[in-house]
């Protein structure tokens, strides 16, 4: 499986205690620039250039990526359940259940920007061995039914069986389907800003007994200028010093996006005209209860608006009424 890299990263081998500002202080110093006439453009044609350009990887560039390197894995397990009921009285459903957990140190570097968190980057590319967490992708319960049903009035039906052809076309022949999901959240990836010299891209947790999760209800933990709590506790992370790479994962199952909820509803009715050819009439509402799902909150540590859920993580009502000519 494919991931980036960037080779150009600090190498742990130079790294100081943490916090160490003589480190800092000795890697961020001017040397002279062997490249200075070699080099005409940037950085790097100047008489002098800090030493850490010079102890990278590839000290002739200032920025190097590796991309769709086959160093990564991905490991997917699952308890899967479903139950269906075949067509009778008018009557069929199918629910899907799925427990699972999807582990690895991928990212979707192709649809990544598909996934609700991105695709979250490495700290250190000579440090992958912490980078194993929940993937992007890690949804551990998902619940799905769905329903057909065909109403039983009209012609041949237990009501109206005998319904006046006319009435018949009104009334009779009007089947309903809906789907109803229900899941958990998507995993967070949480960044940091503010951070000292050579310090790690993520947050560290502040010590154990402090929970993350503000309480109260969802809607009063939006922060921002709704107001309350946000939906995080910032007292639970604390910023890296220089030469720490933060102990928070990459992307952290043990906190997440709300939670979706989702139930959608349509109703059919087919007119026949003559013979093969019959007109096909839908009415669909997707999210036809109009209920709320909030986005993922604001993780970066260190940020005015840490914790503070911005926006609605799915879409209102709609409705679409649809004529469907079939022959």
């Amino acid at each position: 499986m494919p991931l980036n890299l960037s080779p150009n990263n600090l190498q742990p081998r130079y790294f100081g205690a943490p916090g160490d500002q003589a480190q800092v202080s000795y890697l961020t110093a001017l040397v002279p620039n062997p490249f200075s006439g070699i080099i005409k453009a940037g950085t790097l044609a100047a008489a002098s250039v800090q030493r850490q350009q010079l102890l990278a990887a590839f000290p002739q560039f200032t920025s190097v990526s590796e991309q769709y390197l086959g160093q990564a894995t991905s490991f997917y397990n699952a308890l899967q359940i479903t139950v269906q009921k075949s067509y009778s009285h008018g009557l069929s459903m199918l629910m899907a259940y799925t427990w699972s957990k999807n582990l690895g140190n991928a990212n979707n570097v192709t649809t990544g920007f598909l996934d609700a968190v991105g695709t979250p980057g490495y700290q250190n590319a000579y440090a992958l061995k912490i980078e194993k967490s929940v993937l992007a992708t890690d949804i551990p319960q998902r619940l799905v039914w769905n329903g057909n049903y065909e109403l039983p009035f009209g012609r041949g039906r237990t009501f109206g069986s005998k319904m006046n052809p006319w009435l018949n076309a009104i009334a009779g022949g009007w089947q309903m389907n809906g789907i109803w999901t229900i899941q958990s959240g998507f995993p967070l990836a949480f960044l940091d800003t503010g951070t000292q010299s050579f310090a790690g891209t993520r947050p560290s947790y502040s010590g154990p007994g402090v929970n993350a999760y503000t309480s109260g209800d969802i809607t009063s933990r939006l922060g921002g200028i709704s107001g309350g709590a946000g939906y995080l506790n910032a007292s639970a992370f604390v910023l890296p010093l220089s030469f720490q790479l933060g102990d928070v994962p990459r992307l952290t199952g043990a906190f997440r996006a709300p939670g979706n909820r989702n139930l959608d509803f349509s109703m059919m009715k087919l007119f026949p005209i003559h013979e093969r050819l019959t007109l096909q009439f839908r009415a669909e509402a997707f999210n036809v209860l109009n209920q709320v799902v909030f986005a993922a909150p604001n993780t970066t540590v260190g940020s005015a608006s840490f914790g503070v859920i911005g926006s609605q993580g799915n879409t209102p009502r709609n409705v679409q009424l649809a004529l469907k000519l079939l022959w």
